[in-house]
């Protein structure tokens, strides 16, 4: 049993991490904040949820994607 609730609760941080990019980018999309491949790339691959949440916190205000990612994206 321990297996199949360790699978579920990675399934389940998988999925909120997706859902967590998906926010992101609709939000940056729907405020006309351009993203390039790389930045795209990067929000997709991201597996930290902290990283995500601030990233979309940032993403609600800012003006431009440095706003959003800092000089590195990150």
């Amino acid at each position: 049993m321990t297996c199949a609730r360790s699978s579920n609760v990675g399934g389940k941080l998988e999925g909120k991490l997706e859902g967590e990019a998906s926010a992101l980018l609709r939000v940056l999309a729907r405020r006309g904040i351009a993203i390039d491949d790389g930045m795209r790339a990067r929000v997709l691959a991201c597996s930290d949820a902290a990283t995500l949440d601030a990233w979309l916190d940032r993403a609600a205000t800012a003006a431009d994607a440095t706003e959003v990612f800092g000089d590195g994206g990150a």
